[in-house]
């Protein structure tokens, strides 16, 4: 019996020693991603430069509400750049990362919301359909259950 008992112990063991480096490893990858992304926006868009802010972009999009880092300096400056697709990446990242209650009140600040409303306001051409459709789930997701940024959006 005891030699079954050592065997749980062991494998309990390993199990936790898994879980503790993958976290450690997913959440390297998420700060490295973070602060590249933070660099990247602050810089002259090269095309080497958006190939790469799209694949941390699209990261972010699958990870959503798991996504870990605080981002929403760098997106929203990508929601003010010259760019139809990164602008849409950027407003699809916000409303994925918003279904979150915690994340979406930390979304709910004047500046993310102005940056929406504006590429909101602009006329609507086929080139921006899916830019203003992912606005509108980054404003409607920042607004659920979150009488802060309903204020923000109303005002």
């Amino acid at each position: 019996m005891e030699s079954k008992g050592t065997f749980c112990k062991y494998r309990l063991l390993f199990l936790l020693q898994s879980l503790w480096l993958n976290h450690l490893f997913s959440t390297d990858i998420t700060n490295v991603a973070d602060s590249e992304l933070a660099n990247l926006v602050s810089a002259e868009l090269t095309d080497s430069h958006i190939i790469r802010i799209k694949s941390i972009l699209e990261t972010i999009i699958s990870q959503g509400s798991k996504f870990e880092c605080a981002v929403d300096q760098s997106l929203n400056i990508l929601l003010q750049k010259d760019n139809t697709a990164l602008q849409c990446m950027a407003a699809q990242a916000i409303a994925e990362i918003c279904k979150c209650e915690k994340k979406r009140i930390s979304y709910a600040y004047s500046e993310i919301v102005q940056s929406l409303l504006s590429l909101l306001g602009k006329p609507i051409c086929q080139d921006n359909v899916e830019v203003m459709k992912q606005c509108c789930r980054g404003l409607g997701n920042i607004c659920f259950d979150n009488y802060v940024g309903r204020d923000l959006v109303l005002n």
